[in-house]
């Protein structure tokens, strides 16, 4: 004759089922996981290769097109991240070209925008006062070469970027820049 099961047998039974049926899912989900985080990885080594100059927009744009759906999206943040983590003065147009080929929404593009207009007066400014100091510089140079007896067409210009001046007059231009891209981070993140 069969025992008969309290209710206590019965609901270790059933719990125990239970968690049997959840330990797939969860190594399911496990695997996922993982699998998307090989996908974060070659996303960030592409945002690192595309700032040497070693991966074009186009590679990048298609090597995202093979990703899986549910690996894309990270993905793409995870390469965002990693450029505008690099971006400067030298490199904001290519950075903000491969943005608005990745980013399609008119949020992003606005806000890519916004920055273009703000790296192309920032990007004034550095060159009207490197004109400036090298109309000072050179004309104080080519007094103290005339001093020495040095002159006519043996002077041709004088390379202001070897003075302390210039040094200080591009970082203080590429910090009120890196301020704005700051600002664009948290936007385009948005």
């Amino acid at each position: 004759m069969e025992k008969i099961k309290s209710a206590f047998e019965l609901a270790l039974e059933k719990t125990a089922s239970e968690k049997n049926m959840e330990e797939p899912d969860k190594e399911k989900e496990e695997i996922k996981e993982a699998e998307v985080g090989k996908y974060l990885k070659a996303a960030a080594v592409l945002g690192r290769s595309f700032l040497q100059g070693k991966s074009k927009k186009e590679e990048i744009l298609e090597a995202f097109g093979r990703y899986p759906d549910e690996a894309r999206e990270k993905a793409e943040e995870t390469f965002l991240e990693e450029i505008t983590a690099g971006m400067n003065l030298d490199n904001a147009p290519e950075i903000l070209e491969a943005i608005t080929s990745l980013k399609k929404n008119e949020e992003a593009q606005k806000t890519c925008s916004d920055l273009q207009h703000c790296y192309e007066s920032y990007r004034a400014e550095l060159q009207e006062q490197l004109k400036e100091l090298q109309k000072n510089a050179g004309s104080v140079m080519l007094q103290m070469l005339e001093q020495r007896g040095i002159s006519g067409s043996a002077i041709s210009g004088y390379n202001v970027k070897k003075l302390e001046q210039y040094e200080e007059i591009t970082s203080q231009i590429e910090k009120k820049y890196m301020n704005a891209v700051e600002d664009f981070r948290y936007l385009l993140q948005k």
